[in-house]
């Protein structure tokens, strides 16, 4: 599917949550034993949502935060179907 294929559509994205995440930053005792887990949903290269990151937490809960991404071309796509 090329880029042509979703332009002009509207997504809706819900984030409920994250299990078992794998721990990521250490202690004072250098062992890994939690994160600080945040999700960023990307589209052409940009930044469309961020969530709160959640301390200290290897299952994450972002009670089913929603928001919308309209799609389109990429900022260097010009009218004849080509990039530049």
């Amino acid at each position: 599917m090329n880029m042509e294929d979703i332009t002009g559509l509207e997504i809706d994205i819900t984030i409920i949550q994250g299990e078992d995440l794998v721990a990521k930053d250490r202690n004072l005792l250098r062992k890994r034993t939690t994160s600080d887990p945040y999700i960023r949903v990307l589209h052409n290269g940009c930044c469309h949502h961020k969530t709160a990151v959640q301390k200290k937490n290897l299952n994450p809960k972002w009670n089913q935060e929603s928001f919308k991404i309209h799609t389109g071309p990429p900022a260097n796509y010009n009218n004849s179907g080509k990039e530049g």
